[in-house]
């Protein structure tokens, strides 16, 4: 079943399509249109009929059924509706605009300004909230201090009656003078009022921002470090793809690339010495974040060679000299989770290299890597040795829809990447609340994170910020293409944290395996499929930077 949701407002006509599977926060589909010039159409809503405020019009819900042919049409007041929702906002969808201590079960007032200024109010009955409805109409602006008259003088010369209406309406906002007291607080642009900064506002929520991007560029030209100061950015990650593409692309590595190939440099351990000037250079970015937060934060990520994927004692062996040449306590060396990858992850645990656990795609491929991290502590535990050795387990995200673009009705594309995400971060907070874990927390062992990792939307039609919002989980990290960082800095909203429970997640999963798609089948296929173009990624780059050798040498 599919519900049709629309706003029909003064200026604007919003429709919504609502999948009952993914939750009233996640629309299938929505579109606005021009409210075809008509003013002030709102108006009550009494046993199912609307007359509306300014025309001579008369809506009611049995004959709007019988003329388009549906089932079942509810006309709602439209402040009534909003004022529904108030009692189940999420803490991470209000803003406080004046301090203060709330009273539990006191009235509700909600106020809408738009081609009018709407009123309705919510009241306790003892048990829940009741909605009443209410026409605001006209109401007059009263100053009552010396700020407030000087406003009232201003718009006596631009309107009839300085009215609170066309103060608040739409458009009002741009129209209002600098107050007497001083030029105004209000950070905004043409069309485009911010007043929230997404990126902190999900930092305080709990979750890391970290970007997934590094390139000399970013370093010389202090972008990294405009990233941490205004987006929140508390840490990095790096990958083949993105240093072949930084080496390759321009000029700022060609120096170097000499410097080195002199030195008798070339092939992987070339690249190992590029990577770990720009991770280190990046982890003293970091420093700040890493000692201000008790070293939880502030980490940067470098991948050993994916060649090494089937040997466990040469990925253990080259884990431990790469942390020991950059010599970053906040330097992760990532490690793919596969069955080859787990006892290389355990042992580097046991040796005291922190771990980024790569090329997860599922909770059990989650919780396969949190055992690994458990045992190499536990072994550290038992030879005498502190079991305080950071890590983080990332979980590979929009490929799962990518996965299944065409083989899923349109209601489920784009739904089953979180759907993943909420079953994982469920079985991560069971791991943190489990009495293993807990012995070794007792011991001074921290949580080996989660990391949501590829989490730049590939389906253009969704939003860009998918990922970011659908995956804001507290004590979690979300780790973000350079372009996806912009676009939630630029346009995010503050998002609600992701239930505890994996909430929707298993109606979605149900609604996948209905239509043919076997989560565990594909999670393994996935991660063969990611360690493959791993090593693919790690070739080009070998191949980038001999390309690269031949004109500089």
């Amino acid at each position: 079943m599919m519900l049709l949701a629309g706003d029909i407002g003064a200026i604007t006509t919003r429709l919504a399509l609502v999948c009952p599977v993914a939750g009233p926060r996640k629309s299938v589909a929505e579109e606005e249109f021009p409210s075809a010039g008509y003013k002030d159409v709102a108006g009550p809503v009494v046993a199912g009929r609307a007359h509306l405020t300014n025309l001579p019009w008369d809506l009611e819900e049995g004959a709007l059924c019988r003329d388009l042919g549906l089932d079942r049409i509810t006309l709602l007041n439209d402040l009534e509706t909003i004022a529904d929702a108030v009692p189940h906002l999420q803490p991470g969808e209000m803003v406080e605009v004046n301090a203060g201590a709330p009273v539990p079960h006191s009235p509700i007032a909600v106020l809408a300004p738009g081609a009018g200024l709407g009123e309705a109010f919510l009241i306790w009955s003892g048990e829940h909230y009741v909605t009443c409805a209410s026409e605001g109409g006209h109401a007059d602006f009263a100053p009552t201090d010396e700020v407030q008259a000087g406003l009232w003088k201003f718009l006596s010369g631009r309107f009839r009656q300085p009215a609170q209406e066309p103060r608040q309406q739409r458009g009002g906002i741009p129209r209002r003078p600098r107050p007497p007291c001083g030029p105004a607080r209000t950070h905004a642009r043409e069309g485009h009022i911010m007043t929230v900064n997404a990126p902190k506002a999900l930092n305080q929520l709990g979750q890391s921002l970290w970007l997934d991007n590094i390139s000399r560029d970013l370093l010389d030209h202090g972008t990294l470090a405009g990233y941490i100061e205004t987006n929140s950015v508390t840490g990095l990650t790096s990958n083949p793809t993105i240093f072949d593409q930084a080496i390759s692309r321009g000029s700022a590595y060609d120096d170097e690339i000499s410097r080195q190939l002199d030195a008798g440099r070339s092939g992987e351990t070339l690249f190992f010495v590029l990577a770990v000037q720009d991770l280190v250079r990046a982890a003293d970015l970091f420093a700040p974040v890493h000692a201000r937060t008790d070293t939880v934060d502030g980490f940067v990520s470098l991948e050993v060679s994916p060649l090494l994927a089937y040997d466990t004692a040469a990925t253990l062996a080259q884990a431990k000299a790469l942390h020991a040449q950059a010599g970053k306590p906040n330097l992760f060396i990532k490690i793919p989770g596969t069955p080859e990858g787990l006892p290389a992850i355990e042992d580097a645990i046991f040796a005291g290299v922190p771990v980024n656990v790569t090329l997860l795609f599922s909770a059990a491929h989650y919780k396969a890597a949190a055992d690994a991290y458990l045992k190499g502590l536990e072994r550290r535990v038992a030879a005498g040795l502190p079991p305080d050795v950071r890590s983080v387990a990332s979980l590979f995200v929009s490929r799962w829809d990518r996965a299944v673009a065409d083989k899923v009705p349109a209601a489920l594309r784009n739904t089953l990447g979180i759907a993943v995400g909420q079953t994982t971060y469920q079985a991560y907070r069971d791991v943190l609340e489990s009495n293993r874990f807990q012995r070794l927390q007792n011991l001074g062992a921290r949580p080996q994170r989660l990391l949501f990792a590829s989490t730049g939307t590939k389906d253009k039609s969704a939003s860009d910020t998918l990922y970011v919002a659908g995956l804001a989980a507290p004590n979690t990290i979300n780790t973000m293409p350079e372009a996806t960082l912009k676009a939630y800095a630029d346009h995010g909203a503050v998002p609600e944290p992701m239930p505890r429970d994996g909430g929707s997640a298993g109606k979605i999963l149900a609604a996948h395996a209905e239509a043919g798609i076997d989560p565990q089948a594909l999670a393994a296929q996935l991660q063969t499929d990611g360690a493959e173009g791993f090593v693919k990624s790690w070739r080009d780059l070998l191949a980038a930077i001999d390309a690269k050798s031949k004109v500089v040498a």
